[in-house]
């Protein structure tokens, strides 16, 4: 992999100097591209990839013997690393908007720079429709957390060196602390990003909200995510992300107005719907997630009721009286 993305890398440099037209000869690919990309290069290596460019690419790259130096003989000519189908690209299009829910973080920016070479590096003779450019796909999206940018990057380095972390962590209420955490995976749920972690100071994996990190550092210490470990199996059976030990089923009768909508769409992928013979639905699942259903039923008010598990019901009810005693 490393060395076809080093060809790839010198074959751009090669194509940018000689699309220049200052008749770059091979002295000045490898000075350039040792000033540019920090990597020394051969002139045999210069020669191979100027005639690979040539055979593989058809690339009408000339020698000027006046100018002592390489050009284009098609003026217009630029490397086409990638071809894409019509309907490849309008997918990209839709893709580089479905980033719009990252904006502000470093890893829309990040992002955003490989659109931004992906589009550098398209063929010419893509044709991009006119009605393209008025693009009739929007996202829309819950508000995004906030996350500092040195929280993001110290978690991906953790993550992808398997580097033990400092942090600071807050929970709503309570006073920061210190945790000693191993990152396992990161979440992204309704615009919140949650990091998975096996905690050493509680001796458990835990989840915890990025924006709620503060001061992390990655110590020198490396570790193993441990085998049983399955990040499809932890998120199994869960409303969200956030944990409980016991599973619960869930009934949730929906009143005729809701049923329509609650149909259309899969909430938890083992559900069961039960259509009742006034036109109202009952949906089911299992979940060790109930804080979080408890707040998705609540945004239905008047339309849902709990039927299962009573502890839910309880919550609720004591959550409509704290709410009832506000107006």
């Amino acid at each position: 992999m490393g060395k076809t993305k080093n060809q790839l890398r010198r074959w751009l440099y090669i194509d940018k100097r000689i699309r220049s037209g200052d008749y770059p000869n091979t002295t000045h690919f490898i000075k350039g591209f040792l000033e540019e990309e920090g990597e020394e290069i051969s002139i045999r290596t210069i020669m191979r990839d100027l005639e690979f460019l040539k055979t593989e690419f058809n690339a009408p790259i000339e020698y000027d013997p006046y100018q002592l130096g390489y050009f284009y003989s098609k003026k217009n000519y630029r490397l086409s690393i990638l071809n894409l189908k019509e309907s490849e690209l309008f997918a990209l299009m839709i893709a580089e908007k479905a980033l719009e829910q990252y904006k502000n973080t470093p890893v829309h920016r990040k992002l955003m720079k490989i659109f931004d070479k992906i589009h550098r590096i398209l063929d010419e003779k893509i044709e991009i429709k006119a009605s393209w450019l008025n693009f009739k796909y929007t996202f829309l999206y819950p508000g995004a957390s906030i996350v500092e940018d040195e929280v993001w990057e110290t978690v991906f380095r953790g993550l992808e060196e398997n580097r033990e972390m400092e942090i600071l962590y807050t929970k709503p209420g309570e006073e920061a602390e210190k945790r000693l955490i191993h990152p396992y995976h990161i979440v992204n749920n309704n615009g919140t990003s949650y990091l998975i972690a096996y905690c050493m100071t509680r001796q458990g994996i835990r989840v915890f909200a990025l924006s709620r990190i503060q001061n992390p550092r990655l110590t020198e210490r490396q570790f193993e995510i441990s085998k049983d470990f399955q990040i499809e199996e932890f998120l199994q059976k869960k409303f969200g992300v956030l944990p409980e030990e016991e599973e619960k089923e869930i009934k949730i009768r929906f009143n005729p107005d809701a049923a329509f909508y609650i149909k259309e769409r899969i909430w938890f992928p083992e559900q069961k719907l039960s259509e009742e013979k006034d036109g109202s639905l009952t949906l089911s699942f299992q979940t060790r997630s109930l804080p979080e259903v408890k707040r998705w039923v609540m945004n239905w008010g008047k339309n849902a009721k709990v039927l299962a598990p009573e502890i839910l019901i309880s919550d609720i009810k004591n959550e409509l009286k704290a709410m009832s005693a506000l107006y």
